[in-house]
């Protein structure tokens, strides 16, 4: 028995110094790359162009099978090299909790199989892969060539999300008809989702199969959250430590100066996204249930429908969007109720969060809150309850005239709320009248608050704006608001963002009326919809020429990552002036 334990702790030693030494480890990331490659090239061509590769299937069985053993050396290898990657995963409950969700998952859905494990290992294999190859010295290199402004990076890296989603979307498997998408179709489509719009020009529902709909959700999550949050909140989860130039970009992103606050708000953002859209979900699954024709039908919506109201997205499954759900309160109040969170922005979501546990009095609580949080509260709750009223005031002759009261209370406090970004709609918005889509084309030039899901140009903005001209009136020299003085430097720069955005709508608006033969405020509100990523339309989308498609692609894109951040991106780097001129007067109003 002692000379049995004898030789299997020399094996097992013999086995740790082979699996940690550095020459098996080169040799084996090279055998692993291969095997996710090839697995990936069998994966996309089988999956994405139903082409049978080996009608026995034995070229996907070993596939299979050489990515499980490589997972599981792999594995062992970090066993042996004592990198301990699973004990950083689950340092926290949100972590344990995200795990346990996705084993969960995994054991439901039924890919407990050689497969169904395969694919998971092949996502995760093809994440490793990703990572290896910017870390490779010659990925260093070339960025350290590429000299990047955080602006550009940050518009090249939607750019690059919506030609993948691109690609995907014109693969047969993407469409019910096993066809493929039309490029511009398919571009129109990766657009709209990546900037969590809305809009679309093929019915989501009955054009798309569930591959090419699961392509637009993950396009949802990917564009809502960002790309540098989900690069940073990965490195975070498997221990790695952020780079000079990943903090650069999150400064300019967040404008959080310290790395220590840059680390806790990329923490903050994945867990509340997580815990917000998990309690949607759990509340939709309820509601859904009863409707659905299957128990996973009403999974799987209530899973599309939680992530794209709280991205902001406004993508549905069904052909009307939500107008089946108009007399349904459940609906209506946990969908709105996602969107108000999504749009209030992570910054005052955990600035929120933060005083939840305290026990004070409210006065107290408000108080601590900081300035922005009061701002974008204040603000969104003005624009939410205006344009409730005005809705209400406009409409209850028109559309809402065949509901009830209480139903035509909460249409018009859903459409107040959707028309800040999101883009669902539970009555038909062709049938507006003129004044309410004037009204709502002013929330969806607004939009949501800074940091949020949502574009526009922001609540912030426009209260900044508004207590200028209250500072001007009252022949004041600061601008104030809540004991605070907002600083010149911001006033600047919303007014900046203001003419800007302006100007890019009126700008392409007018491009849109040269190559368009429709309704002037239809097209008007196509226009200021795609530029805010609202997605309510008017009906005209699918009837737009290729030119037309076109701008609005372009305003979608240039809604979401901000015309500011655009003009940084494409402007020339700020110098100082060598002279200061003296100052001159000019007459103003």
């Amino acid at each position: 028995m002692d000379a049995r334990s004898e030789q299997l702790n020399r094996a097992w030693k013999w086995s740790k110094d082979l699996l940690a030494a550095s020459d098996f480890s080169r040799r084996f990331d090279w055998l692993m790359t291969v095997v996710t490659l090839v697995a990936l090239g069998v994966t996309l061509i089988g999956r994405g162009y139903r082409i049978e590769l080996e009608p026995s299937g034995t070229l996907q069985q070993s596939i299979d099978i050489a990515l499980i053993v490589v997972f599981l050396i792999d594995g062992a290898r970090s066993l042996a090299s004592g990198r301990g990657t699973w004990s950083v995963i689950l340092r926290s409950w949100p972590r344990r909790l995200a795990v346990g969700i996705g084993c969960l998952v995994v054991f439901v859905s039924g890919l407990l199989t050689v497969h169904g494990v395969a694919t998971l290992v092949l996502y995760r294999q093809v994440f490793f892969l990703l990572r290896m190859i910017g870390r490779s010295r010659a990925a260093q290199t070339v960025l350290a060539e590429v000299r990047l402004k955080p602006a550009q990076m940050l518009a090249l890296s939607f750019l690059f999300t919506i030609g993948v989603g691109t690609y995907f979307l014109t693969l047969p498997a993407a469409t019910a008809d096993q066809q493929g998408a039309s490029f511009l179709n398919a571009l129109f489509t990766a657009t709209s989702a990546t900037c969590v719009t809305g809009l679309i020009v093929v019915d989501t529902s009955t054009y798309w199969s569930r591959f090419g709909q699961t392509v637009i959700l993950i396009l949802i999550q990917i564009g809502a959250l960002g790309i540098m949050t989900i690069s940073t909140s990965a490195a975070l989860l498997l221990g790695r430590r952020l780079g000079l130039r990943e903090r650069v970009v999150l400064h300019e992103i967040f404008d959080e100066a310290m790395a220590e606050e840059l680390i806790r708000l990329i923490r903050n953002i994945i867990t509340l996204t997580f815990v917000i859209e998990s309690v949607g979900f759990a509340l939709l699954l309820v509601e859904f249930l009863g409707r659905a024709p299957s128990w996973t039908e009403a999974l799987y919506q209530a899973v599309f429908h939680s992530v794209s109201a709280f991205c902001n997205a406004g993508f549905s499954l069904a052909s009307d969007s939500l107008m089946g759900f108009v007399n349904d309160l459940g609906v209506n109040l946990i969908i709105s109720t996602l969107i108000i969170l999504g749009g209030l922005g992570y910054t005052v979501l955990g600035g929120i969060s933060s005083l939840w546990p305290v026990k004070r009095r409210l006065r107290l609580r408000w108080r601590a809150l900081s300035l922005h949080t009061k701002l974008t509260l204040v603000t969104s709750l003005a624009l939410i309850s205006l344009g409730t009223v005005l809705f209400f005031f406009f409409e209850f002759d028109n559309t809402l005239l065949h509901l009830s009261l209480k139903d035509q209370i909460v249409a018009a406090y859903f459409q107040s709320v959707t028309a800040r970004t999101a883009g669902f709609n539970t009555v038909d918005i062709g049938q507006l009248k003129p004044t309410t889509l004037f009204v709502l084309m002013i929330l969806m030039f607004i939009g949501a608050s800074p940091g949020s899901t949502g574009g526009g140009i922001k609540t912030t903005t426009v209260a900044v704006l508004i207590l200028s001209v209250r500072s001007i009136i009252h022949q004041r020299e600061e601008v104030e608001a809540f004991g605070r003085t907002i600083s010149r430097t911001m006033i600047y720069k919303a007014a900046a963002i203001a003419v800007i955005s302006l100007g890019v709508v009126l700008s392409l608006l007018l491009v849109l009326l040269a190559v368009e033969q429709g309704d002037f405020l239809a097209l008007a509100f196509e226009a200021v919809s795609a530029f805010g990523t609202v997605g309510l339309s008017t009906g005209i989308t699918p009837q737009l020429t290729t030119w037309g498609k076109l701008i609005i692609i372009i305003m979608m894109y240039v809604g979401r990552i901000g015309p500011l951040t655009l003009a940084l991106a494409i402007g020339e780097p700020k110098r100082r002036l060598p002279i200061a001129y003296p100052q001159g007067r000019v007459w103003i109003g």
